[in-house]
């Protein structure tokens, strides 16, 4: 693997893997183990938040199990928005909204007129450098 800037690897992997489980995590079982956890601390009703939600497929896989709940997935890479908006839109997934904004944007906090339920991340924070893990 080249020496990339973060932002820089994570749209390669969107451009390269698209929806596939690859973009976001090179352990397939990792990730249906995390699916797993996160869909059982949701609860009907609630209104989501990923930040740094790649190419959406959790939020997808949720956002199906649970109807009566709102998601919004927030990544940085152009290129995994865009996977994740073709695939929503694929799917006809009426209650997930994707935005491009990266995390440590101020636009973040204000982005939003309503507090989230709850809001997960996974592998964002391995991504953070310095005083934006703060």
């Amino acid at each position: 693997m080249r020496d990339l800037p973060i932002k820089d690897f994570w749209e390669e992997q969107g451009r390269k893997y698209k929806d596939n489980i690859r973009a976001v995590n090179f352990d397939p079982l990792l990730e249906e183990l995390e699916f797993f956890f996160l869909e059982k601390i949701i609860k009907g009703g609630e209104i989501v938040c990923d930040v740094g939600c790649g190419n959406g497929r959790t939020l997808l896989q949720l956002a199906q199990a649970y109807k009566d709940s709102t998601f919004y997935g927030v990544d940085f890479a152009e290129s995994m928005i865009e996977v994740a908006n073709k695939r929503k839109n694929a799917l006809g997934i009426k209650n997930v909204y994707f935005h491009r904004i990266d995390a440590t944007s101020e636009k973040l906090k204000s982005m939003f007129e309503f507090k989230f339920d709850t809001v997960i991340t996974k592998r964002l924070l391995i991504n953070l450098k310095g005083k934006d893990k703060f």
